[in-house]
């Protein structure tokens, strides 16, 4: 399978938004210097197309845009933008992480022929992912529009969602129910577990729920929850339980934040004590559940939507890649 570090989802003169693969860092920090990072990347990338270089990730090893195989439906369809430099629902399909071999560049991708900048082109850090999350992210190409986004990112972003697999089951007997901050309901009958043998999803009804607590890092960079204000920034995580296996003890739950505090997520899954599969940092008190993270081959959360309201245009735009294979194959 190609490895293909970043893919490009969507571009117009203000924005570009990024599907990036995990173990990849979003921006570079002072101790990894001259580590390949996706804003590394994308400044390669605007640098040789819209600089007049036109070879897109060619000779880099990176795939531009990895079109083709079956497209996911951006903004229920509609058209993001019209002119020069845009492309829309209709032309921008998305494999769900079907990355493929070979590369993309200014060239042969409509909508993104070289355009003219009277400075060198920069991507700027508009919000990062961590290192171990896959999924989609949004950067600037101009201060101003980062300085837009960035200090109007809760009024400006409308959708932040997430996919992940988990161990155990959120609300379940024995994994942190009661915890401070947890709120369940539907499907969470006092013991919380699927009923049978097999997996529990689908048209059922499904355990869904909220974590609020505030969230405070300490001197070893550990982040660590607390039901009440002590001082630290409010979380908020909504959680919807898709599928879930007893066999297996996994659940595939969708997310949906509030708020974004760093490993917020991460650590509201220890909260409710069903850590995400793979994580070695958040994962609870639970010796065998930090054995069962470290057989797994990545950390399963995946950054699958993000919507937004354009910082220039005033349009709200939806982007969505889809629950990727390996996480439905997990549970």
């Amino acid at each position: 399978m190609d490895r293909t570090p970043i893919r490009i989802v969507f571009e117009d003169e203000h924005l570009i938004v990024i599907e990036k693969r995990e173990g990849l860092l979003s921006v570079g920090t002072s101790c990894g210097r001259g580590e390949i990072t996706a804003h590394r990347l994308l400044n390669n990338y605007l640098q040789n197309t819209c600089g007049g270089g036109g070879r897109g990730f060619g000779g880099h090893g990176f795939s531009g845009h990895g079109f083709g195989g079956r497209g996911r439906e951006f903004g229920h369809g509609r058209e993001f933008g019209r002119g020069r430099g845009t492309k829309t629902a209709q032309n921008v399909p998305v494999t769900d992480l079907e990355w493929r071999s070979g590369t993309k560049t200014a060239q042969n991708v409509p909508g993104m022929r070289s355009r003219g900048y009277g400075a060198v082109p920069r991507a700027f850090i508009v919000h990062r992912l961590d290192r171990e999350t896959s999924g989609l992210m949004v950067f600037a190409k101009s201060e101003e529009v980062k300085l837009r986004m960035q200090e109007n990112w809760d009024s400006m972003v409308t959708h932040r969602g997430y996919v992940a697999v988990v161990n155990g089951l959120p609300g379940g007997s024995g994994n942190g129910s009661g915890r401070p901050g947890r709120m369940a309901t539907k499907g969470d009958n006092g013991s919380g577990r699927p009923g049978g043998d097999g997996k529990q999803g689908g048209d059922g009804e499904q355990m869904q729920g909220t974590v609020r607590s505030w969230l405070k890092e300490n001197s070893a960079f550990i982040v660590y929850s607390s039901p009440r204000d002590n001082g630290g920034q409010l979380a908020i995580t909504h959680y919807k339980v898709l599928e879930s296996s007893n066999k297996r003890r996994k659940s595939l739950i969708e997310l949906e934040l509030e708020t974004g505090r760093k490993n917020q997520i991460r650590v509201h899954m220890q909260e409710l004590g069903c850590p995400i599969y793979g994580d070695r940092k958040y994962f609870g008190e639970n010796p065998a559940q930090l054995a069962e993270s470290k057989k797994a081959r990545r950390l399963y959360l995946h950054a699958h939507i993000l919507g937004f309201i354009h910082p220039v245009t005033g349009r709200e735009m939806k982007f969505t890649t889809g629950i990727p294979r390996a996480f439905r194959e997990e549970v």
